[in-house]
């Protein structure tokens, strides 16, 4: 409805430690790969913006 694009990182987790695991930047990171999945995305919609554009 505005455009913007939204990302929605959720971690299933049993315990702490595995949410510590699966969240850490040098672990699993998660919520470095949701981030990146959403700028991807982002950038993508940007590319087929310029190109509907010319």
């Amino acid at each position: 409805r505005l455009g913007l694009p939204i990302g929605n990182g959720i971690l299933t987790v049993n315990n702490t430690q595995q949410a510590v695991v699966r969240a850490a930047p040098g672990g699993e990171d998660k919520g470095g790969q949701a981030a990146l999945a959403a700028l991807t995305l982002l950038a993508l919609a940007r590319r087929m913006t310029r190109v509907e554009a010319s």
